[in-house]
């Protein structure tokens, strides 16, 4: 029995590294979209403010390494 839970547990521990190291990935990821990828007009939320693309791009990470 507690042979299981250690193993549940070093599961959840490597599903939540993964999850952090997505979220990490993603919000760098989004934040070069949205520091170097300029709108001429600025009226491109996503690409025009690097916090918005950041936490977009974070959000997407932890979506991909969600199972």
């Amino acid at each position: 029995m507690f042979a299981v839970v250690s193993q549940w547990k070093k599961q959840d521990k490597k599903n939540g590294m993964k999850m952090i190291l997505g979220v990490i990935i993603g919000g760098a990821i989004g934040f070069g979209i949205g520091y170097f990828g300029k709108c001429s007009s600025g009226t491109c939320p996503l690409i025009s403010n690097p916090i918005i693309s950041t936490i977009v791009g974070a959000a997407i990470g932890l979506m991909i390494t969600m199972k």
